[in-house]
């Protein structure tokens, strides 16, 4: 009961942030508060020996500045083991090793409230 009760919470707040999240001027703007939220779920509700970041995944073949056409995808929310290394390119961006990935995750700027409700 109570982990339920816990997550019927959760969704109550990102449901109002993603109401709030409208107000920005701009459609790149509307992603972060959604990605902020995701991210801060998953550092409180997730292992410590796993990380939470943002940016790209390589492996042994991945090149060195691909060009504009072959470029990785940068992927939003990376969760990624703690005990293997990674590339930092920036305070908020790294390269994350494809071995240790766990998981990722695309947010996406339009909820629609029908799946929600399904539960798709």
């Amino acid at each position: 009961m109570m982990l339920k009760n816990h997550t019927n919470a959760i969704e109550k707040v990102l449901l109002a942030q993603s109401l709030a999240a409208r107000n920005a001027g701009h459609p790149n703007l509307r992603g972060g508060p959604r990605e902020w939220f995701i991210r801060d779920f998953l550092e409180n509700h997730l292992p410590s020996n796993l990380e939470i970041g943002q940016g790209e995944i390589i492996n042994e073949n991945s090149q060195t500045c691909p060009s504009q056409g072959e470029y990785r995808p940068q992927v939003d929310i990376v969760i990624y083991r703690r005990d293997l290394p990674k590339i930092q390119y920036s305070k908020d961006n790294a390269a994350y090793f494809a071995e240790g990935v766990i998981a990722t995750i695309e947010s996406k700027s339009a909820l629609r409230i029908k799946y929600l409700l399904s539960g798709i």
